[in-house]
């Protein structure tokens, strides 16, 4: 999902609703993979997103092990159900089901540029 997407979701809902989280994966003090995560605690639903590596530091499991961190996070902290958006036949869907994610649904999303965008 793109951050306009989450931006229009997420400004549907007062924001202290939601735990916003950033987690950093980094080796030799080198960022080097990110996810975050936003919480809704009283719904206990969250989503993931940015899901990302460094090219050159890709296929070391870091990205593995920080989505870990942010589920088990996100597991500590009540939700019950996550979230995970990401393009239909993405070269990641092997990723994220190998993390338990699993499909919910198929869709296409359409956005509308305004001239005062």
């Amino acid at each position: 999902l793109n951050n306009s997407f989450l931006d229009a979701y997420r400004s549907s809902y007062p924001q202290e609703k939601f735990l916003e989280n950033h987690f950093i994966y980094y080796c030799d003090s080198r960022p080097v993979s990110i996810v975050a995560t936003s919480l809704d605690i009283e719904k206990k639903q969250g989503m993931v997103f940015s899901v990302g590596t460094s090219k050159d530091q890709r296929r070391h499991g870091y990205s593995r092990a920080v989505c870990n961190y942010a589920i088990v996070n996100a597991i500590d902290l009540g939700i019950q159900e996550l979230f995970l958006g990401t393009q239909i036949n993405s070269p990641m869907e092997t990723f994220y089901r190998s993390l338990g994610f699993s499909p919910l649904c198929a869709m296409n999303l359409y956005e509308l540029q305004t001239k005062n965008s």
